[in-house]
């Protein structure tokens, strides 16, 4: 994903995954660690519980695009989301 001024990459775009043809155990196994599906994977190996690695595995492929349509948010969206949560 990209994230941060200037839009440098963080890791891999995992948006839409399902469309891409990856399944629940590729993607549990890829983000528990990275470089042992994809050597060239910039993305941090995560040490997660088991049942929180399935929960974002689940949320990750629940991002369906086919699905749910895709929204693009632009930053002054965002802004105006976290300013309305924070109050003010």
């Amino acid at each position: 994903h990209i994230a941060g001024r200037g839009g440098r990459i963080q890791g891999p775009d995992l948006s839409n995954v399902v469309a891409k043809g990856r399944t629940k155990d590729w993607l549990t196994k890829f983000i528990k660690d990275p470089q042992a599906i994809s050597p060239w994977s910039i993305m941090p190996k995560y040490d997660l519980k088991e049942q929180d690695l399935n929960n974002l595995s689940d949320f990750i492929l629940a991002l369906d695009f086919d699905r749910h349509g895709m929204k693009i948010l632009s930053q002054k969206d965002i802004d105006a989301k976290n300013s309305s949560k924070r109050g003010d």
